[in-house]
């Protein structure tokens, strides 16, 4: 057995109104959000193109998000770095939600507080919102 064996955590998808990780469905996710991080993503033709782990800075370092003239067709979103627990053994999960998420996230933040976020379970789900776009709702 390998006692330091480094765990990689998994990223969630969303099909419908399923999580999917590894290839298992799930209807809600009970997790504790570790950490909280805007990204920057730019796709074209359907492949990653450009990104940045800040939504300051491209990966390459080379260009600020702000002056970028093609920052207005990234997508913004909140990477959200979890252990979810509603399993057998906690599992280090990847969840990166959108722009339709982001009063949702805010409203928990705000709710339990920043300093208690990593230590409250959180039940995420599917729902519609008012616009009809899919997004997660936040619980404790």
């Amino acid at each position: 057995m390998n006692y330091l064996q480094e765990l990689t955590p998994t990223f969630v998808s969303i099909k419908d109104e399923k999580f999917i990780l590894n290839s298992s469905s799930h209807d809600y996710l009970k997790c504790i959000i570790q950490k909280a991080q805007p990204v920057r993503k730019l796709f074209r033709n359907g492949k990653l193109d450009c990104y940045s782990m800040d939504a300051k800075r491209s990966h390459s370092g080379k260009t600020y998000c702000v002056f970028c003239d093609q920052n207005y067709i990234c997508q913004r979103k909140i990477r959200l770095s979890m252990i979810m627990i509603n399993c057998t053994e906690p599992i280090p999960i990847i969840l990166d939600i959108n722009q339709p998420s982001f009063p949702g996230f805010q409203e928990l933040v705000e709710k339990i507080g920043e300093d208690e976020l990593n230590d409250t379970p959180v039940n995420l789900s599917i729902v519609y919102d008012d616009n009809d776009k899919r997004c997660i709702e936040f619980s404790t």
